[in-house]
């Protein structure tokens, strides 16, 4: 069976017509997913100021407040559109993490958390930092 040029310019525009006519819901599609990432957003926030209010009162650990921020930035960082964007988001994430670790060593002297939870927090250090400096390599 030879397929003749002309076949061949109609297949070509037929694919190019089912392609170009997936674009616009490929567009909705990402619209809607954005719009959620915003919303998942604005209740993480919520969530940290609730949380922060509750550390003020001695209600909750620092530790908790921490992982709820982390959530946040997690959130922010779906939301970036730049490598630099993405950047300070880590960097913030970086900073956080540190200070878990921090928060775990005094923990641990006071026997209310064990080294295997230091080197977890060090190694979600860790983790962060690596994904910063892959960033920045690019």
């Amino acid at each position: 069976m030879r397929c003749t040029i002309r076949q061949s310019v109609h297949v070509v525009c037929i694919a190019l017509i089912v392609v170009s006519m997936s674009h616009p819901a490929r567009s909705a599609d990402e619209a809607k997913i954005k719009q959620l990432l915003k919303e998942r957003l604005t209740v993480l926030n919520e969530v940290v100021a609730r949380m922060s209010a509750l550390y003020k009162q001695g209600s909750v650990p620092l530790f908790e407040l921490n992982k709820a921020q982390q959530a946040v930035c997690k959130a922010e960082f779906d939301l970036c559109e730049s490598d630099a964007e993405r950047i300070a988001v880590l960097e913030k994430r970086l900073a956080l993490a540190q200070q878990d670790v921090e928060i775990v060593k005094r923990l641990v002297s006071s026997a209310e958390m064990s080294t295997t939870d230091l080197l977890k927090a060090d190694a979600k250090r860790l983790k962060i930092e690596i994904s910063l400096e892959r960033l920045k390599g690019n």
